[in-house]
């Protein structure tokens, strides 16, 4: 029998006491993070709202560094703390309307007149001006063709009976692949399908949009934009490539469409093309009374092409 003192029982505390450190810093002792936040930065483009207002994007930078007991340090960064502001793009002016979340989550898109939205895999959130961002829950993704919607949405459309068009950054001619999803508000299913039957005109579409009850197609042949419901041109423009380039790429922006051109002088070169013409459309055709221009990354608005032009920074947020 050892007492207390003994120096065997000694080294059993002090092995116990060992171990019970290793096993405390093993846990968390000697962490230590900090966290710096960076500025607010310049925004990007998210709505056009109407004929003067549009939706921008703002979010603050921040750069995390953890020193690890055992394993060293690890830095991360990051964006949180989203932003989105109600923005004058023809006279600039502080913004109407501003709201944030602390979240890292951003938004995509327009999918309204006043609103955008953010989506992933599990869950769709909407932002509209004047509320709080909402989120509704994705519960499932069902269909027989192979798709990467889920990971990859770029765009979602209002639809019929309530329901939202997902579409990706094209439509693919695959004859196996997804070209759209349906996902129904009420149970949360996105139902996925290729466009068939009365839908098939719709595969050739640069982009589709539902306005008033109906379909409408954008697409681009040569130099003209038109306007499609069905096999009807309902309206198109026409550019001349001397002027703009060539539009290669159309994008619904709510009631107004986008147009982006190649470079005259560099047509092989898209990443050089970073002007964009906004145009608006009526009930169903361009309204020729309207035009703006926008120069993409970093985005300024124009009046004209070639005028001075203004941008939102961070600062302004």
């Amino acid at each position: 029998m050892h007492r207390w003192g003994s120096k065997k029982h000694k080294r059993f505390i002090s092995a116990f006491f060992l171990l019970f450190a290793v096993a405390l810093c093993l846990s968390g002792c000697g962490d230590s993070t900090s966290t710096e936040w960076g500025s607010r930065d310049g925004g990007q483009l998210r709505a056009i709202v109407n004929d003067s207002l549009a939706l921008v994007q703002s979010a603050r930078t921040y750069f995390t560094e953890t020193d690890h007991f055992i394993m060293g340090s690890e830095r991360d960064e990051g964006f949180s703390h989203v932003g989105l502001h109600l923005v004058n793009y023809r006279t600039k002016q502080a913004p109407l309307w501003s709201d944030t979340v602390d979240a890292d989550r951003g938004t995509t898109a327009q999918l309204s007149d006043s609103g955008v939205f953010g989506i992933s895999e599990s869950q769709l959130d909407l932002w509209k001006i004047g509320e709080k961002m909402r989120t509704k829950h994705i519960t499932s993704w069902k269909g027989s063709c192979a798709s990467d919607l889920r990971w990859n949405t770029e765009r979602v459309r209002p639809w019929s009976e309530g329901k939202l068009l997902l579409l990706g950054a094209g439509i693919s001619s695959s004859e196996d692949s997804c070209q759209y999803g349906l996902l129904d508000t009420l149970t949360g299913v996105v139902f996925l399908h290729r466009f068939q039957g009365d839908l098939a005109w719709l595969s050739k579409c640069g982009d589709i949009n539902y306005l008033d009850g109906k379909i409408m197609c954008l697409l681009v042949k040569e130099n003209s934009v038109f306007i499609i419901d069905g096999t009807i041109i309902i309206d198109s423009t026409n550019f001349k490539s001397d002027d703009f380039g060539t539009p290669y790429q159309v994008t619904w922006w709510g009631r107004y469409v986008a147009v982006n051109f190649l470079h005259p002088y560099d047509s092989d070169n898209p990443t050089m093309n970073n002007w964009q013409l906004v145009m608006k459309t009526g009930t169903s055709s361009f309204d020729a009374e309207y035009s703006v221009w926008r120069f993409i990354e970093p985005f300024y608005f124009y009046d004209e092409a070639g005028k001075d032009g203004f941008r939102y920074s961070g600062e302004d947020f």
